[in-house]
């Protein structure tokens, strides 16, 4: 701001100096030009005294003129010199103010005085190193730790038959049907992504539910959102999701445990159809994990599938 404010005043006096000079300019000219015009001519011997005795009288009283111009142009000059400094002092004070409230507190301490490790009341985000951080969402839950979460144990699963000739599994998910390709196992999806609880390889918990382990080789029938490989004539295989997504960056991207791998047991050609983003799907269900360095990539799979769209 400084240098801005130097380079203003330095264009201020550049400027006053070149109107003065030009004022000063216009002045010398104005005689060639009445004498060249012939309004006048030059007084002769003859002329009266008193016009010999006007023309000093005229030059004294335009020096005194001039004098009077440059005393008030020195004293402007001298006025926005007064104002520069007074507007560089106080970006100075705005200056000096900013990084004083700005400055780092001491190492160590917190805005009150308090330890910069301490939790403040209220504060779901505050973060002790070396323990566990809090999931504001859910309270008591780990986001991450540095030891391995303890295995949790899958344990037998239960079958309640109901009424309505379904079944109630582990006392949650209700599952329609006998597990064959006349009468597949109608599955939803809160079912597949229930072997989170218990499934996660690289937080140490290697151990299927009983409940996605009876799947294996069973008949399925599921709807769900579709996404085709892009740039084909036919369609071989298709992603079969709980969520909408393009394959790019509409949508939410699907995880191991909301989306089965498809092989088309009959290859589908390109129609308006194919574009359709919802089917029902009917094959036989593989639980096949994936995984690499302990990251599970995938982890249901079809080899015969069957797509129609629509529910």
């Amino acid at each position: 701001m400084r240098v801005f404010w130097a380079i203003v005043g330095l264009l201020a006096i550049i400027t006053v100096a070149l109107m003065w000079r030009g004022s000063g300019g216009s002045k010398a000219s104005d005689s060639p030009d009445l004498l060249a015009g012939g309004a006048s001519s030059p007084p002769t011997e003859s002329a009266p005294a008193s016009a010999m005795s006007a023309q000093p009288q005229s030059a004294a009283n335009s020096a005194a003129a001039a004098t009077s111009e440059e005393d008030a142009e020195v004293a402007a000059l001298d006025e926005n010199f007064a104002e520069l400094e007074e507007a560089l002092a106080l970006a100075d004070e705005l200056y000096e103010s900013a990084m004083q409230s700005t400055a780092a507190p001491p190492a160590g301490t917190g805005n009150a005085g308090q330890s910069a490790t301490a939790i403040q009341p209220g504060d779901h985000t505050a973060h002790v190193p070396g323990t566990p951080a809090q999931n504001p969402l859910a309270p008591g839950a780990n986001i991450a730790s540095d030891a391995p979460r303890q295995p949790v144990a899958a344990g037998p699963a239960t079958f309640e038959p109901q009424p309505d000739g379904s079944v109630l599994v582990d006392g949650k998910y209700v599952v329609r049907g006998s597990g064959t390709k006349e009468d597949p196992y109608q599955i939803s999806w809160d079912l597949l992504v229930s072997a989170s609880d218990t499934y996660q390889p690289r937080l140490g918990m290697t151990e299927l539910p009983e409940r996605i382990k009876i799947l294996d080789g069973k008949h399925i029938k599921i709807a769900g959102y579709l996404a085709f490989p892009l740039a084909t004539m036919e369609a071989k295989e298709v992603l079969v999701m709980l969520n909408m997504w393009d394959g790019c960056c509409i949508g939410v991207p699907p995880s191991p445990y909301d989306a089965i791998e498809v092989k088309l047991k009959k290859p589908m050609a390109i129609t308006s159809q194919r574009f359709l983003n919802y089917g029902t799907l009917k094959g036989t269900l593989r639980v096949d994990p994936y995984l690499a360095n302990d990251w599970l990539l995938g982890l249901y799979l079809v080899d015969d599938g069957e797509l129609e769209y629509g529910l």
